[in-house]
């Protein structure tokens, strides 16, 4: 009786299991334009936390070529390039300091204007 026991939880498990894994679908980084611009003005007014701002600049944004360019100005911004040093690190809990913001700000309104551009569409 005990087998038949542990073979039916042992079923039911596998089940769910095989179907969570058939119908379900891997988590995916898939930000919107607007929130990318409240994760930039979060940071120019010093209200993001580093982590959001590192997570931001780490993952790859596939789905969104625009916003992708972005991204990878914000990563010029933080790491510099050949030409352009990287920003300095901010005072009082601040990520950039006064002139990173100033640039930060330029790649802020870039991203205002693609948001601005982008075409309205309705589902009815």
């Amino acid at each position: 009786m005990d087998f038949l026991a542990v073979f039916a939880v042992t079923l039911c498990m596998t089940v769910g299991l095989c179907l969570a894994l058939l119908y379900g679908k891997p988590p995916t980084y898939r930000p919107r334009r607007e929130e990318i611009l409240h994760l930039l003005n979060a940071v120019i007014t010093q209200q993001a936390s580093v982590d959001q701002w590192t997570l931001f600049l780490a993952l790859p944004i596939t789905h969104d070529p625009d916003l992708e360019a972005i991204r990878v100005s914000c990563i010029a911004l933080d790491e510099g390039t050949e030409t352009v040093s990287a920003a300095h690190q901010g005072l009082n809990g601040a990520i950039y300091d006064r002139a990173g913001m100033e640039r930060l700000q330029v790649i802020y309104q870039r991203l205002e204007k693609l948001i601005e551009a982008e075409p309205v569409s309705r589902w009815f």
